[in-house]
């Protein structure tokens, strides 16, 4: 089963968003081999557990897919266990989106009273899973430590520009920004697209011990949800979409029509 929420709303004129533009995923990919057979190494969490105890365990994936003996990323994944009185009914793999959100700290240091954390109930019937997506700032390394992005004058996130002098400005930030951390590490930057998250997923699943894996994808995590879908619909259970974003290029297009439409008012 299916489900999408209706959209909560999306953040629009990220300066970086080398994920923004996911790569189709072809339809009939080869299933991912799983990428730790013996299962994952559960553990201390670098900086704590959390309130709730959240307990990490390491992934290597192939940086690329394409070539599974190259060079590996390391993916760092956060557990809540399940607490219920009953053995788990399966895990739910959950992305904040950002994209690149570092689902480890915001799972694990949320600020609410102990039992307020938002997945308490559900934690009673499964485990809990995040994960830091690769190539962002987060656990998971390599990591392109985003200090090689600036900010728009006066800080945080680029208004929407409403002429075409600031619809330039905002392009050329964009491209300044893409071309500063890509130049950190070319090989890395080129595959933190959405079909290579989509397959860090893939491979996941199966460390897990799942033959189908549940999914929660807020904002632009549905954006992975969706290209996850799109090869391996078999092995989702279920999938909310909270806040979802179209993961085609039509979303693209429409915000660039969008933004022109502004500049040109």
């Amino acid at each position: 089963m299916i489900c999408k929420l209706v959209p909560i709303g999306l953040a629009l004129g990220l300066p970086l968003v080398p994920a923004a533009v996911p790569a189709a995923v072809p339809a009939a990919v080869p299933a991912a081999v799983p990428a730790d057979r013996a299962g994952l190494a559960w553990g201390a969490c670098p900086g704590g557990g959390g309130p709730d105890g959240m307990e990490c365990a390491k992934l290597a994936v192939p940086q690329d897919w394409s070539k599974p003996r190259g060079r590996k990323v390391t993916l760092m994944l956060g557990r809540l266990r399940a607490d219920g009185p009953r053995p788990a009914e399966g895990s739910v793999l959950v992305d904040y989106g950002g994209p690149g959100a570092p689902g480890i700290a915001l799972m694990r240091d949320r600020r609410m009273p102990p039992g307020s954390q938002p997945f308490a109930r559900l934690r009673h019937r499964m485990h809990i899973v995040t994960w830091d997506p690769r190539g962002y700032g987060g656990l998971s390394s390599p990591n392109l430590d985003l200090t090689c992005v600036r900010n728009a004058p006066g800080g945080g996130a680029p208004d929407l520009p409403r002429t075409p002098a600031a619809f330039t400005r905002l392009a050329a930030l964009n491209r300044a920004n893409i071309d500063a951390c890509r130049a950190r590490d070319p090989e890395l930057f080129d595959q933190m697209d959405g079909a290579a998250n989509a397959r860090d997923m893939e491979a996941i699943r199966p460390a897990l011990g799942e033959p189908r894996v549940n999914l929660y994808m807020g904002s632009y995590g549905s954006v992975y949800g969706q290209t996850y879908a799109r090869p391996y619909p078999g092995r989702i259970r279920t999938m909310v979409i909270d806040g979802g974003a179209d993961h085609g290029d039509a979303f693209v297009r429409t915000q660039v029509a969008v933004a022109r439409d502004n500049a040109a008012a």
